[in-house]
């Protein structure tokens, strides 16, 4: 029976994780080709495109790590992090990362990003990596507050969803693009009642 199951069981490759991960490594490669073919003649072009590329990159990681590690694993037990994600989803505004961490890490990618650019180093592409983080725990402590609503309407609405409605739905934090590129996202999305905004921003 085991063997049976084996040979049913589809490659890495053609996989749900293997396709959602080619695709996104078929839109980030050529940027990352023509930054570094441009590195001679426009310099800070390629500076511009391997910062976007590692944005880009980390938007990416966190859409797949919220969807395939936090929300369809088959052993949570084994997922580093995941009792404290079920707990977030309990209490939206218990979010582990603290204001003076946040201060810490936005201080640092500043301080990074200068010294790239001054010293036209090249380690742009982690450093946008980086960036992406520091922008996700920025925008997921926006996401719990009531103005989020009017300066991110659709992320906003997107994330109630996930935690409110649609827990195997809209699964990215700081950009909704890879959700409408995979299709996770609700296809009947329903009024957010007043009963759910307050269970949503409950402190």
């Amino acid at each position: 029976m085991k063997n049976i199951n084996k040979k049913n069981k589809p490659s890495l490759l053609f996989s749900e994780t293997g396709k959602v991960s080619l695709v996104f490594l078929m839109i980030v490669m050529p940027l990352i080709i023509i930054a570094y073919s441009l590195k001679t003649n426009v310099p800070q072009i390629t500076y511009f495109m391997l910062l976007f590329s590692g944005w880009l990159t980390w938007t990416f990681i966190e859409y797949f790590n919220h969807r395939f590690r936090m929300h369809r694993i088959s052993d949570p037990s084994k997922v580093i992090g995941y009792a404290r994600h079920m707990l977030h989803h309990h209490h939206p505004t218990d979010i582990k990362i603290t204001g003076l961490q946040r201060s810490i890490l936005f201080a640092g990618n500043i301080c990074l990003v200068i010294l790239c650019i001054l010293y036209k180093n090249w380690i742009l592409l982690p450093t946008g990596l980086y960036t992406g983080f520091v922008i996700y725990t920025l925008m997921h402590w926006f996401l719990h507050r009531k103005f989020s609503e009017k300066l991110f309407p659709e992320v906003h609405r997107f994330h109630i969803h996930h935690h409110c409605k649609h827990p195997d739905k809209c699964f990215g934090v700081t950009v909704t693009w890879w959700d409408h590129m995979y299709d996770t996202i609700p296809h009947q999305q329903n009024e957010i009642t007043e009963r759910i905004k307050t269970f949503y921003y409950k402190r």
